[in-house]
């Protein structure tokens, strides 16, 4: 039986978070919907439960088939409008002040540059937009985040703001539940980690993923450094350097802050990594690194 934080006693919270995840994300299998749910527990209203085992979710799913189903169509009526392609015209009925619209025409040309090549494009929705305006207000008026952001950074850091609190929205609206912001609303009051909390937020399976692999990290030999490199000179010394750069690679996914201090630190006390850095990355374009380090 997979591995779970409890077979037994499983609350109906954890119950309704399951088929929650399963009906805002219908391609998730059970890891998906764990992974969800562990990385988001505050969203999905289960901070204290025990979460169940694989089996037990594919369970829980099998019995409210239907009622997952149900729910789903009766979200879609609502939820077609506001989270479909914004426009100006739409400002008027979801009370988007004026003033917003030069701005969020701004964002949707860099979302619509960014996504330039992908089959279905990306458009800001209405329900972003909502949260774009409501949260740029209260970003503005705040000296401690106009002076922790530089100006250009603002609207960026604003958008993904927004993209995290309309997630949070919609869980609560398929759980029937108040919106719970109040890790969210750190970003606020203290030096959040963005990157980090929206790894979490959409893509939780690779979040866990990573995680993982940072934590079962195997550091590779020096015999295998000189193969693949083809650097005679390395020590053991470089070599136990470098692989902790490299599993700080991993710690990156679910850390990208500090993993980021770290990499800039170690080049700064030993630049004779550098030459390794670059051969390792030309070598793993060629053959990919998931075989190596995975023994």
């Amino acid at each position: 039986m997979p591995r779970g934080e409890g077979q037994k006693n499983i609350s109906q919270k954890v119950v309704d978070a399951v088929i929650a995840v399963k009906i805002i994300n219908p391609g998730y299998g059970a890891k998906g919907i764990l992974d969800a749910i562990r990385t988001n527990r505050k969203a999905y209203h289960i901070n204290g439960d025990r979460v169940p085992g694989e089996g037990k979710v594919y369970d829980i799913l099998k019995k409210n088939k239907d009622k997952i189903n149900n729910r789903r169509k009766e979200l879609k009526k609502v939820s077609n409008e506001i989270d479909g392609p914004w426009f100006v015209g739409s400002c008027l009925k979801y009370n988007i002040p004026p003033a917003m619209i030069p701005i969020l025409i701004e964002l949707q040309q860099v979302e619509r540059e960014l996504s330039e090549g992908l089959h279905d494009g990306v458009e800001l929705t209405i329900r972003q937009c909502r949260w774009i305006a409501f949260l740029y207000q209260s970003v503005t008026a705040s000296e401690i985040l106009k002076n922790r952001w530089e100006p250009l950074q603002l609207k960026g850091r604003v958008s993904i703001m927004a993209d995290m609190y309309a997630k949070r929205e919609q869980i609560a609206e398929v759980m029937r539940q108040p919106i719970d912001t109040s890790d969210l609303d750190l970003l606020f009051s203290t030096d959040v980690d963005f990157l980090k909390l929206w790894l979490k937020t959409f893509e939780p399976e690779q979040y866990e993923k990573d995680k993982e692999a940072s934590s079962t990290f195997k550091p590779l030999s020096r015999e295998v450094l000189i193969s693949i490199l083809g650097m005679n000179e390395i020590t053991q010394e470089n070599t136990d350097l470098f692989n902790e750069g490299l599993k700080n690679q991993y710690l990156a996914q679910t850390e990208p802050r500090e993993a980021g201090k770290f990499d800039k630190l170690l080049l700064k006390q030993h630049p004779e990594l550098q030459p390794m850095i670059d051969s390792w990355f030309k070598w793993i374009e060629v053959n990919g690194k998931e075989d190596i380090l995975n023994g």
